[in-house]
């Protein structure tokens, strides 16, 4: 993906970076940019652009310069923000944004069932002849539940 250049260099994501005495700005505009497209694969260069640039890019900044960098900002807890801005700025309906935190609300669970499944496949211990099959399908389950959730995500 293209990293688009700021249109708002006074303000947003990249003010607040240069406004703090950060050096290399193009460098944390670019993490920003990628950081914002990992977290919303489906907007553009130019949705990505004009996220960063609006006041709750300059939020983003306020909490990436207090982490230390954009990296270091969990995107889950920034997704109903994305939502709301996406809903302000056209990208998506009311009912679109609604839908897919919900889409996103479940894959967290798959997730997280997902963990508690891999611990369980890790309390068994496979016989010295093979795996169980229990630890097969808890396996298989597993893998399942995390392409579900990724392929959530995705949407």
């Amino acid at each position: 993906m293209e990293i688009l250049e700021s249109q708002n260099k006074q303000y947003g994501f990249y003010g607040t970076t240069v406004n703090s005495g950060v050096t290399g700005i193009k460098r944390e505009w670019a993490a920003a940019f990628r950081w914002v497209a990992s977290a919303m694969p489906q907007w553009s260069a130019e949705n990505i652009r004009n996220f960063l640039d609006s006041r709750i890019g300059r939020h983003l900044a306020d909490e990436a310069l207090e982490l230390r960098g954009v990296a270091n900002v969990d995107p889950a807890r920034w997704r109903s923000l994305m939502y709301e801005y996406a809903v302000e700025a056209g990208i998506v309906t009311p009912g679109e944004a609604k839908q897919h935190l919900e889409l996103l609300r479940i894959a967290a669970v798959l997730e997280k069932s997902q963990a508690e499944l891999r611990a369980v496949t890790q309390a068994i211990s496979p016989e010295s002849n093979g795996p169980s099959a229990a630890y097969m399908v808890l396996e298989t389950s597993v893998n399942h539940l995390s392409w579900i959730a990724d392929a959530l995500k995705k949407l």
